[in-house]
């Protein structure tokens, strides 16, 4: 839920009337439509509502937050499975960092079975374990997570409910935002398009908007990137 201007070359184009059903947090990608002969702002998916700026305000039922790269250990015993390999004979369960996933930004290191609203992993039997303890002998696994999760007690929130106006930045410049899709990766200098909720991603969908400037880490959340 953050956007923060680095540099940029003018300033928000303005206000533009938002669609009434739209709901959207600082960061995302917004684009134009028409209704009734109007134009109004909502979010763009990428395709048919092309990226025309950047929103710069907040319109949500419940606040979200990336995490990158969450590592669980998930001990385990493990048996040879007779092609040179040690598994997991029963499945087994890990906690991740925090509950109330978002289901669609998931991405780990292995296949699991994810409880979204506990913040639990299922690990499958037959897995081949990854994780040595001092001693050099396996003893369960090592589990990279990335994912968004709704903020556990705190209402949405509205800036344009009095106004009806949405801020949009079209001007190129630099920003960071936690409004990314955290299923894929951003290496420096990547180019950047608008994923169909709105969210900027590397996976390929549209035009091109900007690029990678700073990729997301474990100690800095957001993703910086140069609007184009």
């Amino acid at each position: 839920m953050a956007l923060s201007p680095t540099f940029t070359s003018g300033s928000p184009h303005g206000l533009f009337p938002i669609d009434p059903s739209a709901v959207f947090e600082p960061g995302q990608i917004g684009g134009l439509i028409d209704i009734g002969g109007d134009t109004f702002a909502t979010v763009s998916d990428g395709q048919t509502i092309p990226p025309f700026g950047i929103i710069d305000d907040i319109n949500t039922t419940a606040f979200r937050r990336p995490v990158i790269d969450d590592i669980t250990f998930v001990p385990s015993v493990g048996i040879a499975d007779g092609y040179g390999k040690t598994v997991n004979p029963t499945p087994v369960m890990g906690k991740l960092r925090e509950t109330n996933l978002i289901a669609n930004s998931f991405a780990a290191n292995f296949t699991v079975q994810l409880d979204p609203k506990h913040g639990t992993i299922i690990i499958p039997a037959g897995t081949v374990l990854n994780h040595m303890n001092s001693l050099g002998a396996l003893d369960g696994f090592e589990v990279v997570a990335s994912y968004s999760y709704s903020v556990a007690d705190i209402p949405g929130d509205s800036s344009v409910s009095g106004s009806g106006l949405v801020t949009l930045h079209i001007f190129r410049g630099i920003f960071e935002t936690d409004q990314y899709d955290t299923t894929v990766d951003y290496p420096l200098n990547a180019p950047l398009y608008c994923g169909r909720d709105g969210r900027i991603t590397t996976r390929v969908n549209g035009s091109i908007l900007g690029s990678v400037v700073g990729r997301p880490s474990t100690i800095h959340g957001t993703l910086t990137f140069l609007w184009l």
